[in-house]
């Protein structure tokens, strides 16, 4: 009845005014902490709540803030904002003691929060709040309502996406338009460049003879084109290959001639359609193309490289399709693969010879025309298929055939609008080519081809009508689209009459070809029914059949049953005929991670021996011994063959980074043997190092970067005189690359380039330093060499704290916006304070900025104060700060809110880039900035009018040096600002704690003649008010600083602790500069020698826990522990208004990020280890 009255209320509210809450009266014995999720994840480790008779009412401010909601909470009133509705809530203080079956009770107050009750929330925002007090969890579930929190993590997940994919997508349409990123690095073509390719070289020895194969690809830059060579050279043969120069555009948008994607002339391919195959010759070509344009809706092409004599498996939407292994060209030819209307995925799975494992993923979805409104695509060509740029003629290698561009063709197609699509095609064929006993057949022939697409909601249409000069005619029509209980379906229909096509044999063929197909899914097992029949003069086939996939783990099956009936005309008096059913299994994936099986069972029932001859079993096994040699089994057997019924195979080799070499051996049934060595690897030259590159990965057609990185010490974006060359400088996203660095002068040619495609990239040099801009965007063609300028500055960090006063007690203002504001007052960048009012900004350049709280976020959140952010003058020479913390209140009045200057020295910062070698850490030294740099990434010198007086420069860069070195020997010392809530605390490190006296007092002797630096020994008392004894070391301003004398000190989590203390009780004596700090190994062995342990210790005031369950009995703790699976877990004690815990706790780690990475996706919150007394093992 209560819930009825409060959906009533609400429900008017929307009409109405404010609803008035009424106030229950809280008791410390109902108070519970939850866990807070929002459905399936946890937004918040800890938040107050109260369970009184059933009913759960959760602390205001902790439950908005972490689900991202806009309120106002100022003393009496609620504004909670659903969108763009604002909903008053009155916040009555009428206590009614305990709530009443018949009473609208909606909230109450602790003296700290105000709490709501849930059921308010699930009203508003049409959720369901579920608690639960076993795993002490709040569940909140949504339904159509998406809360602010998760509209930002959505957005951000987009954004992610959009940055790795190189566009920014629209999320709505089949053919959404795409943004390109901004080209930063334009294309360049040079008159000539450096090769860079693969090479592959084989051996073979059989019974019978000898064989060698040597393959190369060069690609590279040649008189302004892009040039590709394909060598290929086997035993006494004829050189063979292929040359071929192309000139692409420079980017997605910019075409060449204002027409064409780009042109090729030497070996080329022509352009192919639904009736008509492309061939290969020496010509030229020009061509445009969209992005994911295809030539029919039935079929596609896949063309894929790979590494010779690897095995291929080839998937499509999880059903095996074939396995081959990958000729000696390297080339993957996929023909007529079948599409359907949808999604279609197709993998190819690559096993190499020594157990490596890749895979090639191609996706298309088959729901709209290949052309949108307006798009065009469109192509022409003239080649002559007998010759090749090395003149490899086809018939006779001793003779050269005479040049002659006597095929020619083009195309043309257009979106007329997302509907219909047409097409228009001419060829003209004049071939020669070999028929059976070896007699020429010349083909001549003229075609025109109208091509028509209509796309419809869940129906595709094409038909390809091709009429040629003799009265004949090529069509081929297809309807694919959605079926029934989700399925998809295609009908294709093919005819001809008095026309020639390479599909056709090469010879005049009359022919009708029906095919239907049916795909769906049972029980999530893909299932396809097919019917094919075709027609010709002689003969008529028919046939009725079903395909089931299924998978059991990693291994993939198909089987496929076909009833097929054929009628064949032998003469004018006699017709022959067949009736058969025949079936297929194939089997392919991994029985275990290093076993593999592939198997291929053909049957026909009925027939005394039902398995066919063509069936086959294959067992693959890989192996890796303790020489780092990688051996690889395989056994083939094909059980009813009369002879060569099973072969056995080992390879042995080992794959570094920098080539592959393996040695093959193989036997066969019947004596036949052979043995292969083989040797494969890219190679190129860094000419700036002297230094050859050598990859096992093979990439071909790639292109390079031509790095220059450098200490930008004048913030320009060039490279001026005194500017200092970076050595070590990487490039992560060149996976197989991104270990080569630059040398001493800055620079390195670093190949793997991803050709024609968007590529965005970044440096990296020391933690600390950063690229300017960070906007290295190019997209190039293959055999490049991208010049690519790449300033570096040292990065500025700030941090800092925001605070409320609650109920005289400061706690972390959650989710204010923080602004970075540039000398333009422009916001360059905006962030949240996280549940502990943390903030910070990194990876910025050295500049002057203001940081401030965002005057909207205050005001939206009901808060003022007298200082509310700070004007720095950052130093030049980078570094982390952190910033004073600022204090907030609740107020209906606005207060002072003033920006205090403060001036940073370089003293005032923690250096971020480090370097062992005092003389180069010199070299990090940053000239004055600028307040806005533009970087060029691009290379190119600058022209006769741009050049400048080098001397003169050199001259101002060299007084500007020198009265850098006199101001910085008398730097003044930053003033300190006279506001209470802005002082923060000095850091010491605790190196050790003692119950005994003598043993605190060896310890410190022991470290401090090893240190050489004054120790402190403190007496001090825990909760139980027993007496024990800290050793610590050090004094630092900011925990940053103890945190790196830490880590050159090498300890382990478990050996040091970090706490607070003013600056001013500090003895000066013990205040240790970094650069004091003893040697790693000198100080680890003492520090390991004395771990503080947790018996010892008692209580640590300044670590952090993980928190998994409260009980109000120590026995019920000990006896739910062993439910958690992690090691030494902990009973600790906790009172909260008055009520002892029974808290299930993990060790103490001494920083919360070191607590969040233990864990993970355990349910737990992070809490600070001095809430706890007590702690002892759990039994």
């Amino acid at each position: 009845m209560k819930f009825i009255i409060l959906c009533f209320c609400l429900l008017a509210f929307n009409c109405l005014a404010a609803v008035a809450l009424k106030k229950i009266s809280l008791s410390d014995d109902d108070f519970v902490l939850f866990s807070l999720r929002l459905n399936d994840q946890a937004i918040n480790h800890s938040i107050d709540s109260f369970l009184v008779d059933g009913e759960l009412f959760l602390a205001i401010e902790p439950l908005l803030d972490s689900l991202k909601v806009k309120y106002q909470l100022t003393g009496q009133k609620l504004l909670i904002w659903k969108n763009d509705t604002v909903n008053e809530f009155i916040l009555s203080e009428q206590s009614l003691g305990l709530p009443s079956k018949n009473l609208i009770v909606a909230w109450g107050d602790d003296g700290f929060y105000s709490y709501i009750a849930a059921d308010v929330i699930n009203q508003l925002f049409a959720t369901d709040i579920i608690s639960d007090t076993r795993t002490l969890q709040v569940v909140i579930k949504t339904s159509d309502y998406a809360f602010p929190l998760q509209t930002l993590q959505q957005l951000e997940k987009i954004r992610q996406q959009e940055q790795l994919s190189g566009y920014y997508i629209q999320s709505k349409g089949a053919k959404a338009p795409q943004k390109q990123l901004e080209i930063t690095i334009p294309d360049q073509y040079r008159l000539i460049t450096m090769p860079i390719g693969t090479f592959t070289a084989n051996v073979e020895i059989n019974e019978n003879n000898n064989r060698s194969i040597i393959q190369a690809n060069f690609v590279s830059d040649l008189l302004y084109h892009s040039a590709i060579v394909n060598l290929n050279k086997q035993g006494n043969e004829t050189l063979r290959g292929g040359v071929a120069l192309s000139r692409y555009k420079t980017s997605p948008d910019d075409l060449i001639l204002g027409a064409f994607d780009g042109y090729r002339f030497g070996d080329i391919a022509s352009i192919g359609d639904a009736t008509s195959l492309s061939q290969t010759g020496l010509g030229i070509g020009f061509e445009r193309r969209q992005a994911g344009y295809r030539n029919q809706n039935t079929a596609i092409t896949l063309t894929e490289y790979a590494t010779p004599g690897w095995e291929a498996e080839l998937y499509h939407n999880n059903r095996f399709i074939s396995s081959v292994i990958v000729p000696e060209t390297g080339l993957l030819l996929y023909k007529d693969l079948d599409i359907y209307y949808g999604k279609n995925e197709f993998v190819i799975k690559l096993y190499g010879p020594f157990g490596e494992a890749d895979q090639i993923r191609n996706n298309y979805n088959l729901k709209a025309n290949p052309l949108a409104n307006g798009e065009f695509s469109y192509g022409v060509y003239a080649l002559d298929p007998s010759n090749s740029v090395l003149n490899d003629t086809l018939f006779d290698q001793s003779e050269s055939t005479p040049f002659s561009l006597s095929n020619i063709g083009g195309n043309i197609d257009y979106g007329v609008n997302d509907i219909w699509q047409i097409g228009l095609s001419y060829t003209h064929r004049n071939s020669t080519r070999l028929q059976e006993g070896l007699t020429e057949d010349e083909f001549v022939q003229d075609a025109i081809t109208l091509k028509n697409y209509f796309s419809l909601p869940g129906l595709l249409f094409e038909n390809n009508l091709s009429l040629n000069d003799n009265g004949g005619y090529l069509q081929k029509t297809s309807l694919t689209g959605r079926a029934i209980y989700d399925g998809n379906f295609n009908i294709i229909y093919e005819s001809a009459k008095a026309y020639r096509n390479e599909s056709t044999t090469f010879s005049n063929s009359d022919f009708e070809n029906v095919q239907v197909n049916y795909n769906n899914h049972i029980a999530g097992i893909p299932i396809s029914i097919f019917y094919r029949n075709r027609k010709t003069n002689k003969s008529d086939t028919a046939s009725l059949g079903s395909r089931v996939s299924y998978n059991f783990g990693d291994i993939y099956a198909s089987h496929t049953l076909r009833y097929s009936q054929t009628k064949l005309e032998v003469s004018e008096l006699n017709e022959f005929s067949d009736n058969k059913l025949t079936g297929s299994l194939s089997v392919s994936g991994g029985i275990i991670p290093s076993l593999r099986i592939i198997g291929d069972i053909q049957y026909e029932p009925s027939k005394s021996n039902p398995i066919l001859k063509n069936s086959k079993v294959s067992l693959s096994y890989t192996l890796e011994d303790g020489y780092n040699f990688q051996h690889y089994f395989r056994m083939g057997y094909r059980p009813l063959l009369d002879k060569n019924k099973w072969e056995i195979s080992h390879n042995v080799g080992i794959n570094v980074n920098q080539f592959q070499f393996g040695i093959l051996s193989r036997y066969q049934d019947g004596g036949h043997w052979n043995v292969n060595a083989n040797i494969q690897f890219f190679f190129g030259y860094d000419y700036y190092n002297n230094r050859a590159l050598f990859n096992s990965k093979l990439y071909r057609n790639s292109a390079s970067l031509n790095l220059h990185a450098y200490l930008d010490r004048h913030m320009n974006g060039v490279y001026d005189a005194l500017d200092y060359n970076l050595s070590g400088v990487t490039i992560p996203n060149l996976q197989d690359w991104n270990t080569l660095a630059t040398g001493k002068n800055g620079r390195a040619i670093i190949p793997g380039l991803p050709m024609n495609n968007v590529f965005k990239f970044d440096a990296n040099w020391k933690n600390g330093a950063q690229t300017i801009g960070k906007n290295y965007v190019l997209y190039t063609h293959p055999g490049a060499r991208v010049d690519v300028n790449m300033p570096f500055y040292l990065s500025t960090e700030f941090s800092g704290f925001i605070s409320i006063l609650r109920r005289e007690e400061k706690i972390g203002a959650r989710n204010l916006t923080i602004d970075l504001i540039g000398v333009d007052e422009r916001i360059i960048e905006s962030v949240k304070t996280d549940e502990d009012g943390y903030y910070e900004f990194y990876n910025i350049e050295p500049d002057d900025y203001t940081i401030r709280i965002n005057s909207a976020s205050l005001r939206d959140n009901g808060l003022s104060s007298d200082v509310i952010g700070f004007n720095i003058e950052s130093p030049i020479i980078g570094g982390y700060t952190e910033l004073p913390g600022i204090l907030v209140q609740k107020t209906n009045e606005i207060m002072q809110e003033n920006i205090i200057l403060m001036s940073i020295s370089a003293d005032d910062v923690e250096q971020l880039v480090w370097d062992e070698d005092a003389k180069e850490r010199q070299n990090y030294f940053n000239m004055p900035t600028k307040s806005q740099v533009v970087v060029d990434p691009n290379l190119a010198p600058p022209s006769a009018n741009e050049r400048i007086n080098i001397e003169a420069i050199l001259a101002i860069k060299k007084s500007k040096l020198i009265e850098l070195k006199k101001a910085k020997k008398v730097r003044l010392k930053k003033k300190k600002l006279k506001i209470d809530v802005l002082t923060k605390p000095g850091f010491i490190i605790q190196l050790g704690a003692f119950l005994s006296l003598e043993q605190a007092k060896t310890f410190k002797d022991n470290l401090s003649k090893t240190l050489e630096t004054p120790l402190l020994l403190n007496e001090s008392k825990n909760s139980k008010e027993q007496v024990f004894y800290t050793v610590e070391f050090g004094g630092y301003r900011t925990k940053a600083e103890a945190e790196k004398a830490i880590k050159q000190l090498g300890l382990n989590s478990n050996q040091y602790m970090i706490k607070t203390m003013d600056i001013a009780d500090i003895p000066v004596s013990v205040l240790a500069p970094l650069s004091d700090l003893a040697p790693v190994s000198i100080i680890n062995p003492l520090a390991s020698d004395f771990t503080p342990s947790i018996d010892d210790v008692i209580r640590r005031d300044n670590g952090w826990v993980i928190q998994f369950a409260a009980y109000k009995t120590q026995a019920m703790a000990n006896s739910e522990s062993v439910l958690i699976k992690m090691p030494n877990i902990y009973v600790a004690q906790k009172t909260l208004r008055n009520t002892t815990y029974y808290c299930l706790v993990s060790d103490i780690f001494n920083t919360k990020e070191a607590a969040k990475n233990a864990l993970k996706d355990r349910d737990g919150w992070i809490v600070q280890s001095k809430n706890f007394t007590k702690i002892t093992l759990s039994q």
